[in-house]
């Protein structure tokens, strides 16, 4: 049996955070942070958004805060490394 193994494959990094959830420590922001210094390294796009409010399991729900525009900023985003069509 021959097994083909992709020795190269795109890995891509999104981290969304809110600041007013209690269920959400700062602190894995600071590691992320950290994180973020390697996938760099690496060459592996990273993109970060933190807000100020949104609430826990924001998802797609429509609110009055900034957050409700993360699905247009991940589409837009991939558009720019070449992941999907612009």
């Amino acid at each position: 049996m021959r097994v083909c193994v992709q020795t190269r494959v795109r890995l891509v990094v999104l981290c969304l955070f809110e600041d007013c959830d209690e269920a959400f420590d700062l602190c894995s922001l600071v590691v992320f942070a950290f994180g973020d210094i390697a996938l760099k390294k690496a060459e592996v796009p990273v993109e970060m958004h933190l807000y100020a409010q949104g609430g826990h399991a924001f998802g797609l729900r429509r609110t009055k805060f900034p957050i409700t525009g993360w699905p247009q900023l991940v589409e837009t985003w991939l558009g720019t490394i070449g992941m999907i069509s612009e």
